[in-house]
């Protein structure tokens, strides 16, 4: 079975538990909700050309209008971009501009004020989180932005310096506190693209391409300076996960030395680990177009190219967070960002590796406990192995972006 029919197999096994009871999901949130399915539709819809999976996520974004307009939805947070009204606002926007939908992003305005208070409140309580907190609002509001929406810009403006306000900046560079982790140390600093400074980095470089603030580049500055400062090399004598950063650290503790409980223990994944480096110094070439950031990109990626086994990469999943379909997708990215093959035949290896190592029996087992999560579910799986769909018509990749975006790949 070739991977497009594989992926178009386990989309409609999705599509069908969601049209056998729609009435019951009322979560419509995008990384754990309906919306989801709807993302994962649009993607394969564009990707085959085919309409019936374009006028399915037409289907349930209006499913998610009609229960936003009559107050019949479930939300686990009204307000984060994983599983509140920030992500929420991000797929409307994107069918919106893609005329999926009959949508006028104007009509967002409430919305958009009580996110905007709410993540002044969210970077007041030290969460800056990029999936739960107040990065990614700040993510939606630079998506938002067109140049002349000034409310908007407004928005962006007031929550980076907010940002400014809650970091810590010394001569090793700038860090922010992240209170929605569990279980952390006093002086904990998070490095992951998904909770921590990385992603904090990818997502300032983005709000820059469209809105160019001067702050945003010495905040971007010093992070990369503070992370850079824990580099070591993966050859180094006790450096036992051949790693060059840790995904955290805790400040005054004895961490270069002690490796092993310094957080270098890191697996490959979008989540956390040496991949979010080689896309914060990729994103950082891109915007400073300076080669030491893709040299530093390639030599973080040549390291992970033989850990890309499920033994040292530690995969033991089929999903995007943490397992095979999102190394899909990330090599795809990194063959698209560099033309190195290399990247291109690990995505067809952990192909290979989702579709012999998982029976359908399994899998399918496994999308019923989550069949609407991008994450760690059916639809993140979905959108992982897509990245290997060959288009079957011309089109314009940045203006046909789905799922990228959402996952600070685009």
């Amino acid at each position: 079975m070739d991977i497009k029919e594989y992926t178009l197999e386990i989309l409609d096994y999705i599509n069908i538990i969601y049209k056998k009871n729609t009435d019951h999901y009322s979560d419509i949130s995008l990384m754990n909700g309906i919306t989801s399915l709807a993302i994962a539709n649009l993607t394969i819809g564009i990707k085959t050309n085919n309409t019936y999976y374009i006028e399915m996520s037409r289907d349930i974004m209006e499913n998610v209008l009609d229960r936003i307009n009559t107050d019949e939805y479930g939300l686990k947070n009204t307000v984060s971009y994983c599983n509140g009204f920030a992500g929420i606002c991000e797929a409307l926007c994107l069918f919106s501009h893609k005329n999926i939908i009959d949508f006028n992003s104007e009509d967002l305005e409430d919305l958009d004020e009580f996110l905007f208070e709410n993540a002044i409140l969210l970077f007041s309580s030290n969460n800056p989180d990029y999936l739960h907190g107040a990065m990614g609002v700040l993510y939606y509001f630079s998506n938002r932005y067109d140049g002349n929406t000034g409310k908007i810009a407004d928005y962006i403006e007031s929550l980076i310096k907010k940002y400014q306000d809650m970091i810590i900046s010394d001569e090793k560079g700038i860090r922010i506190t992240n209170n929605v982790l569990l279980d952390q140390k006093n002086r904990e600093f998070n490095f992951s693209l998904s909770h921590g400074l990385s992603g904090h980095v990818v997502i300032f470089l983005e709000i820059y391409k469209k809105y160019p603030s001067p702050h945003i580049l010495t905040i971007v500055e010093g992070i990369e300076k503070y992370i850079n400062s824990f580099k070591k090399q993966p050859s180094s004598g006790n450096n036992v996960y051949k790693t060059f950063f840790p995904t955290f650290i805790v400040e005054g503790e004895n961490i270069l030395e002690d490796p092993e409980n310094a957080g270098y223990n890191s697996r490959l994944a979008w989540c956390y680990g040496e991949l979010n480096y080689a896309m914060m110094y990729l994103k950082l070439n891109e915007v400073y177009k300076e080669v030491k950031y893709l040299d530093t990109a390639k030599e973080i990626l040549e390291t992970t190219i033989y850990r890309n086994n499920p033994e040292e990469a530690r995969v033991n999943s089929p999903f995007f967070c943490h397992g095979a379909s999102g190394l899909v997708a990330l090599n795809m990215y990194f063959y698209k960002k560099t033309q190195n093959t290399e990247y291109r035949k690990l995505a067809d290896y952990w192909k290979e590796f989702t579709m012999s190592s998982f029976p359908k029996e399994e899998l399918y087992k496994a999308i019923d406990h989550n069949p609407f999560c991008l994450l760690e579910g059916g639809t993140g799986l979905v959108i992982g192995l897509s990245a290997l769909i060959e288009e079957d018509h011309s089109f314009d990749l940045k203006e046909n972006m789905t799922w990228e975006r959402i996952l600070l790949l685009n």
